[in-house]
């Protein structure tokens, strides 16, 4: 009877994976009139990031441009532009004393966002986001520190390691 049971589940098992469908290789739904194919990196979909720091009175406020510098149109997943203020994971590397300084926000585990969750720039095309540092980093009250941008834009058809440039910024007397 044992042996019977088991060459059943092992038939069944055999006739369900005949049946598979793979699994399509698409990291998102791709959005009406964007550009099909695998998520890579190329020349043609490249997203500039730039990094500019304010200092007021030790209140740092972080304004980043995404900038597509290619020829072709992209997508950027919206949660790491900063367009509404807040940070839902750490975006930024901090330095202070050659230390990294600790991030205090959310950490959000993240699915794919679907295809609202993306902007589509056109070549030469820009967005903004900002964010007070303070509020999701432990900065310290002195001294300088070394800022810079860094993520990847996950879950896009061109997925790349978005790095501004770095800011050095003086804080205290």
């Amino acid at each position: 009877m044992r042996m019977e049971s088991v060459a059943v589940i092992s038939s069944l098992t055999l006739s369900l994976l005949a049946c598979a469908k793979p699994h399509a290789p698409s990291s998102h739904p791709v959005p009406s009139g964007a550009p099909s194919g695998p998520a890579k990196p190329t020349a043609q979909g490249k997203i500039g990031v730039k990094l500019a720091v304010q200092n007021h009175e030790g209140m740092l406020d972080a304004a980043l441009t995404f900038t597509n510098q290619g020829s072709e149109r992209v997508d950027l997943v919206k949660f790491v532009t900063l367009d509404d203020g807040q940070a839902s994971n750490d975006l930024f590397v901090i330095t202070h004393a050659g230390a990294r300084v600790e991030y205090r926000g959310v950490m959000a585990k993240r699915g794919n966002p679907g295809p609202d969750g993306f902007y589509w720039l056109e070549p030469g095309q820009s967005i903004a986001g900002h964010l007070r540092l303070n509020d999701f980093y432990a900065l310290p009250t002195s001294g300088e520190l070394e800022i810079r941008y860094e993520t990847n834009n996950h879950f896009a058809q061109h997925e790349q390691l978005l790095q501004s440039n770095s800011v050095t910024v003086s804080l205290g007397s």
